[in-house]
């Protein structure tokens, strides 16, 4: 894993690391999205497994 600089005075990265991960943020955006769908339709099937519905 590549340590990413930080300006010590405010504890940010910096901007010149920040527009090469375009493509990483934009895949991390949507494995998010992913993680967030799956965890809703598991909590629903959860739920309508208790009251008798699944």
């Amino acid at each position: 894993m590549v340590r990413q600089r930080v300006d010590p005075a405010s504890k940010r990265r910096s901007p010149e690391r920040c527009r090469g991960n375009a493509a990483w943020t934009q895949r991390s955006i949507v494995m998010n999205r992913i993680i967030y769908i799956v965890g809703l339709i598991v909590i629903v099937l959860a739920i309508l497994s208790f009251i008798g519905l699944a």
